[in-house]
């Protein structure tokens, strides 16, 4: 799982069960990185979503303590537990159980909009293409790629990102780390980057542990808050990737992102 928020300088996330800042850049990101997902969310913060409802284009799993509650076009669970036992049925938890510390293990890369390009399936055969189907039937080829591994392609996909191939090694299922969305690079581990968990305070809490990664938007203000997360203390989360200082509207922010250095492993 993967852990995606926004927090002040404060580590404050929230105030009256809404987000402290509303910049377009971050939630480009957050739309981009979780939609085709799961996404697993707190009852409180559902509510508080446009008109209360989950969100589109998603897996949606609200936690809630409430017996009764059902909820159109959302699952349910009461417990961390129930959770586990939902996405094991699924298929997901085991492929948590099989995290390995293997660098050149391929990746999947999260970019816009659930763009998912994958070279661990490239052969011996260099004119071999994958087709990419991205926004709007946008299919970015790589079938002209030549022998020479260092020749690159540069795809300006969605508002200019540019992935780029010309660090390819001989092994193929060496990894690229692609910063796209605001230059966090993507998961080591592919296999749990399908769900990710969005809030509130006390979700993230409860879940944080299980996580591999953090994707935290870092901004530089100290607006009044009541929601908190304060579990990124090393030893344990370390601090893997910051991109360059943005700014909106005279707000200064950074995307960031952080390696959980003991993932504890569900029991479902």
């Amino acid at each position: 799982m993967i852990l995606i928020a926004a927090k002040n300088k404060n580590n404050g996330i929230g105030y009256k069960n809404k987000l402290l800042f509303r910049i377009p850049e971050d939630m480009r990101f957050f739309r981009g990185t979780t939609e085709g997902k799961t996404v697993v969310v707190g009852h409180s913060t559902l509510k508080s979503f446009k008109d209360g409802k989950p969100l589109p284009n998603r897996r949606n799993i609200v936690l809630s303590r409430d017996p009764s509650l059902k909820i159109e076009n959302a699952e349910v669970c009461r417990s961390a537990e129930e959770l586990f036992e939902l996405l094991k049925n699924d298929g997901i938890v085991p492929r948590l159980n099989n995290t390995e510390n293997n660098s050149e293990r391929p990746l999947n890369i999260p970019e816009n909009d659930g763009i998912v390009p994958r070279l661990d399936n490239m052969k011996n055969n260099f004119e071999q293409c994958l087709n990419i189907p991205g926004n709007g039937g946008i299919v970015p080829r790589l079938d002209n790629m030549k022998n020479n591994f260092e020749q690159c392609l540069n795809i300006p996909e969605n508002g200019g990102i540019v992935p780029r191939l010309d660090n390819m090694k001989n092994n193929f299922e060496q990894c690229l780390n692609t910063p796209e969305n605001g230059g966090i690079s993507p998961p080591e581990n592919h296999e749990s980057e399908s769900v990710f968990v969005i809030g509130g305070g006390a979700v993230y809490e409860l879940l944080e542990r299980y996580c591999e990664y953090a994707f935290i938007t870092e901004i530089d203000g100290d607006s009044a808050a009541d929601t908190f997360i304060n579990f990124l203390i090393p030893p344990r989360w370390t601090l893997v990737f910051r991109s360059e200082k943005k700014e909106f509207e005279g707000i200064t922010y950074t995307f960031c992102k952080y390696k959980n250095n003991d993932v504890k492993q569900p029991q479902a």
